[in-house]
């Protein structure tokens, strides 16, 4: 999908008085020790989402495995126990961990640099990604 129509979904599901602060892609890629079970098929467990932020929580969007919109989740600020954002030395991709108040815990990579046409994280999305934690 193109960044505006990246745009459109994600503007789609905020409430009125919410404001976008700023979309990405982000991808979960299955642990390394999937490798050994399927083999060359690992790709097949690879998940695309985008991600939409606002001042009052987060928008997760998940592609199928074709890249149509799929599945809708939308967490709080309260509910986000902490964001993990790492260091890496290609700067391609940002490794982020989210830790859920259910316990549950996300680990992405969100797109940092690539193609024009895809939605890449910002310096101000990571600043505000950081601010999570210290609410």
């Amino acid at each position: 999908m193109k960044k505006e129509d990246v745009r459109k979904l994600v503007v789609s599901k905020l409430k009125q008085d919410e404001d976008l602060i700023g979309y990405f892609l982000a991808t979960k890629i299955p642990s390394f020790w999937w490798y050994f079970v399927i083999g060359p098929l690992l790709f097949l467990g690879v998940r695309h989402y985008y991600i939409g932020l606002t001042k009052s929580g987060i928008h997760f969007h998940k592609l199928t495995f074709w890249g149509k919109p799929g599945s809708y989740e939308f967490f709080k600020n309260e509910e986000i126990i902490s964001v993990e954002i790492k260091k890496t030395i290609l700067k391609v991709q940002i490794p982020l961990k989210f830790t859920f108040s259910n316990k549950r815990t996300l680990k992405i990579k969100a797109q940092r640099k690539g193609v024009a046409k895809i939605p890449k994280i910002s310096d101000t999305e990571l600043e505000h990604l950081k601010t999570l934690n210290s609410i």
